[in-house]
Formats: C-alpha cells, structure tokens, sequence
C-alpha cells in the first residue's frame, strides 16, 4: 500500500518539476513579463504549498479507496493469502523432513474439510487435474494423528 503512495507522491512531484520547467522555458518576452510579476517568490511559494495540499488529499483519498477495496472486493483473496502462506510453510517443512507423519501430527487445526475426487483429465506432460466436490467429509484433530 506504501508503495503506490510512494509511486503517487514521485509521479506527481516529477509533474511539479516538468510543470516548473516549462514555466520557465518560454520565449524572452515572456520570461521577462514574468520577472516583473508582483512577488513571484510569494506566489510559486503558495502555489507549491497549494499544489503539495492537493496531492496529499488526493493520496489520502487513494489510500481510503483502497482501504475500502482490501475490506470488501478482496477480503476473500487477502484471507487466502494468509491460508496460502500458512500451507506453503507446511510444505516446505514437510519436504526437509524425513518423518513427514510426524509432522503432521504436530500441525494444530481445529477441523479440516475434504471435498471428494470427482473427474480426472490428462493435461499436457502427464499431467493429470483432479477437480473435487464441495467439501464434505470433516476431519478433526483426532482423525488427522
């Protein structure tokens, strides 16, 4: 989430600085009006102060928008994503072991459900995809060990 403030917040400074340039790269004529001007010092000072409120809004807005989208639209994936961690972990401590029932004695749940084999395709390189039933047998603790 910082990341994308952060992409935002370089992105909108880069335009800031573009925009700074090409006031400032213009025909002499210009330039001089410009000069003239009454207090530009002040005036860039407020609009930099101005420019900078806005695109603190603007991030602010953003980063509530997104609040939003990870407590509704994603909840479901951000929670599988946590389950997914926890899977690949167990995984991973599976293949370094050569005890693997024991290690899975040790995993502690409190049920699991188990959906049935129903079809079986061969896919390309002797792949074979195994698609389930909705969950329907449930395993506790004590059936697991």
């Amino acid at each position: 989430m910082w990341k994308l403030g952060l992409v935002l917040i370089l992105v909108s400074g880069m335009g800031l600085v573009f925009q700074r340039l090409s006031d400032h790269t213009g025909s002499p004529a210009a330039d001089s009006e410009r000069e003239r001007s009454v207090k530009p010092q002040m005036r860039e000072h407020s609009s930099v102060n101005t420019s900078k409120r806005r695109l603190m809004e603007k991030l602010r807005k953003v980063e509530h928008y997104h609040r939003h989208l990870d407590a509704t639209v994603w909840s479901q994936e951000k929670m599988a994503q946590r389950y997914g961690e926890w899977v690949v972990k167990l995984w991973d401590r599976l293949r370094s072991t050569s005890e693997k029932a024991k290690m899975l004695a040790r995993v502690d749940f409190g049920s699991l459900w188990l959906g049935r084999s129903a079809t079986h395709e061969q896919v390309e390189s002797g792949i074979t995809r195994i698609r389930y039933t909705k969950p329907s047998l449930k395993l506790g603790p004590s059936d697991w060990s």
